[in-house]
Parts: structure tokens; C-alpha cells; sequence
């Protein structure tokens, strides 16, 4: 049993674990070509842990580019794998089977969550209908027959202020 979490660093963060079992705490994950960024995914059945990669700079948020995913076997961190997904939102999980990615990619015309298989390089939907609202937040149930969509509209408002300081 491990807890897995970042150790941030300005150059390149790594990933740690600490043991549930006796608290040691050992130092996980650490390559300079690749850092995660906002927080460490771990797959159900725990033998997978996923980050998005902070050195792989190449996109904003909310821009519809693409993000490089990095998957890592818990038994064997040199074992590591990359996908590149085309999502329009930093925000991953694993699927309740450990097999699959699934992501968030809303478009201009359509709003989608697509499942990125761990044993493929094709990705395919698995929210098919044309959703008019943008999709924020997803999560499955634990059997995976149930998904509980957040769903909205972003309003951004300007505001002009003058004169206000004396």
C-alpha cells in the first residue's frame, strides 16, 4: 500500500511514495525529460501511476492542443510509456479497469469524452451524444456502467474600472 505524490521543483519535479505500512518514504519517479505537472494519477488496481508531462510545454489550457500523458508501472518505473492526447482540458483518469486513459476534449461543436486504450494508439468515444454544454468533470462508478457528467457554460465577464484610486 503506497501514496504516491509530487516533490515540485522549478527545474523538474519527481514522484514519491511513501509506505501506508511503515511510512518509509522512498523517491519513485525522477527523469529531467519528464516532470509532472499538476498532480499523480493512480490506476484502480494501483499497478499504474499517470501525469501529465510539465517538460512537454507545447500547449495552453483550453486550446484544444494536445497533452503528453506518461504512464509508469509501479513495479518497474523504468517501464514507461507516453500518449499524446488531444484534449481540451488538463484532466485525466483511469478507467475503473485500469486498461483505458479517459479525457476531455469540448470543441466549438461538440463536447466529448474520449477513452485512450493503454494497449492501443487509437483512442475512441465513449460520450457520443452532442452535448450543447461544456463537459467540466467527469467520474464513473466503481463497475464502470455509470458515468456522472458536470456539465455548464463559461461566462467571462470584463469589467472596466477608472478613476479609483486617488
Amino acid at each position: 500500500n503506497w501514496l504516491y505524490y509530487m516533490n515540485k521543483n522549478a527545474a523538474v519535479s519527481t514522484i514519491r511514495r511513501r509506505s501506508l505500512n511503515d511510512e518509509s518514504d522512498t523517491l519513485f519517479f525522477s527523469r529531467p525529460d519528464l516532470s509532472p505537472s499538476a498532480w499523480v494519477a493512480v490506476s484502480p488496481d494501483n499497478k499504474l501511476v499517470a501525469f501529465i508531462n510539465y517538460a512537454d510545454r507545447t500547449v495552453a489550457e483550453g486550446t484544444g492542443g494536445t497533452y503528453q500523458i506518461i504512464v509508469v508501472s509501479t513495479e518497474d518505473p523504468s517501464n514507461v510509456r507516453d500518449y499524446k492526447i488531444p484534449a481540451s482540458l488538463r484532466y485525466f483518469k483511469f478507467s475503473p479497469d485500469s486498461s483505458a486513459l479517459e479525457y476531455i476534449e469540448n470543441t466549438a461543436t461538440d463536447n466529448h469524452i474520449w477513452r485512450q486504450d493503454l494497449a492501443s494508439r487509437s483512442p475512441r468515444k465513449i460520450v457520443f451524444s452532442a452535448l450543447t454544454e461544456k463537459i467540466f468533470h467527469f467520474s464513473r462508478s466503481g463497475d464502470g456502467k455509470r458515468l456522472a457528467l458536470a456539465l455548464g457554460r463559461q461566462v467571462n465577464d470584463a469589467v472596466l474600472l477608472s478613476e479609483f484610486i486617488n
